[in-house]
């Protein structure tokens, strides 16, 4: 049976195939719609374009004003050139490429749509899944620096997607809340809505030591001193943590390496420890599975008719089971990290106060330095007066005269 229509109307040749996406807030989101629509295009066209071109192909596509049926071609023969990709993949290319035609008036009969992902055998992620325990984070940890503690332990007592961290303000937390509350605005949610989560005690020590390490160390010493981490903080960037997410990632690859624990799976060749496993670890430890799924955004949770709790029960729920979020507690590691915190504190103060006695001794050098140029300019100032003096008084005899 063919399910195609024609399409409703082809779209203007002026207009701007890929406009549809700027009603999207979330970046990521807008990211990987244009990565399914380039992919799509680079199958049909036969070859490799940049990204900035990708407009142009998408309204070459559009203006060709394909028949239903080549366009059925086009998306069959795409579909089986990813038919090996994982399901959730596949589930995940083939959405944005529908959304693209049916907004530009392509190919608008959703039956057909529905057959092909009918064809998708699973609609499950066929990677390994497999969470974290405890005693396997402190493993990672330890080979973290302060920036990726922080950042892990966030990420596991919170249910924050990585995207949505990266995003934070440091006026989105309330450090003086207990627990810590943390607002996600709905420009960097996936579902577009905003939301709260909170995060644990030992979240809030280390990110505590990183803001005095980021605040006092990197601002106030950056121009002074060669004692600074490679990477350069942007002074006008306000987020929490001012750097890409690729750079935490290869943080993080590379402590699961350092600890043994970079183990892939068979079939995809995919981490299965991957960063996405500790906002899988927070749902599964966090005690209460409705407040835990309020707290992760899950769309059908952040809607009126179904939202349980308040702020204020979401933070007592959180409470009664943050305990099942730590990763350190009173543990070996723990007691290192505190002694490694310690002495992180110690090393701060002593490169602060260096600067300032560096500073103490520039600013002697550099007033000594005036009074030095201060008595220089008095002895010329002399030395002229009494060269005009002699020279008066040469003039005056007749030894010497005026020449104009």
């Amino acid at each position: 049976m063919n399910f195609l229509v024609d399409p409703i109307g082809p779209a203007n040749s002026s207009s701007k195939p890929l406009e549809f996406l700027d009603l999207y807030s979330s970046k990521n989101t807008v990211f990987a719609y244009r990565s399914a629509i380039k992919k799509f295009l680079i199958h049909v066209y036969g070859a490799d374009f940049s990204t900035s071109e990708l407009e142009t192909y998408a309204a070459k596509y559009i203006d060709e004003h394909r028949s239903a049926e080549t366009m059925r071609k086009d998306i069959e023969h795409f579909f089986v050139s990813i038919k090996s990709s994982p399901p959730k993949t596949i589930m995940t290319t083939l959405p944005p490429i529908n959304k693209f035609l049916y907004k530009n008036g392509a190919l608008a009969d959703q039956y057909f749509w529905r057959d092909l992902y009918d064809k998708v055998k699973s609609k499950e992620a066929l990677t390994r899944v497999e969470i974290p325990t405890k005693d396997e984070l402190r493993n990672i940890l330890m080979h973290l620096d302060m920036r990726g503690k922080t950042m892990t332990l966030i990420l596991s007592s919170s249910g924050l997607r990585i995207g949505e961290l990266m995003s934070l303000k440091l006026t989105d937390l309330d450090l003086k809340s207990d627990p810590v509350k943390v607002f996600i605005s709905g420009a960097h949610t996936k579902s577009g809505r905003s939301r709260i989560t909170f995060i644990s005690s030992e979240a809030k020590l280390l990110l505590e030591q990183y803001l005095k390490e980021r605040d006092e160390l990197y601002r106030h010493a950056q121009k002074h001193t060669k004692q600074l981490p490679v990477e350069v903080i942007d002074p006008n960037d306000d987020r929490l943590f001012p750097f890409s997410n690729s750079l935490f990632a290869k943080a993080w690859y590379g402590a699961l390496n350092k600890s043994g624990l970079d183990m892939k799976d068979n079939v995809t060749e995919m981490t299965i420890f991957h960063i996405h496993v500790l906002r899988k670890f927070f749902r599964t430890n966090f005690g209460n599975p409705d407040a835990a799924e309020q707290l992760m955004g899950h769309q059908g949770y952040l809607t009126n008719e179904y939202r349980k709790f308040n702020d204020q029960q979401l933070a007592e729920e959180y409470k009664k089971y943050e305990g099942n979020l730590w990763v350190l507690g009173n543990s070996p590691e723990a007691e290192k990290l505190k002694k490694q915190l310690g002495e992180k504190s110690e090393q701060l103060q002593t490169i602060i106060n260096t600067l300032a006695v560096e500073n103490a001794d520039l600013r002697t050098r550099m007033l000594k330095l005036e009074l030095d140029d201060q008595a220089l300019q008095e002895e010329l100032d002399t030395t002229k007066s009494e060269f005009d003096n002699m020279m008066n008084h040469l003039i005056e005899r007749g030894i010497m005269k005026f020449r104009k």
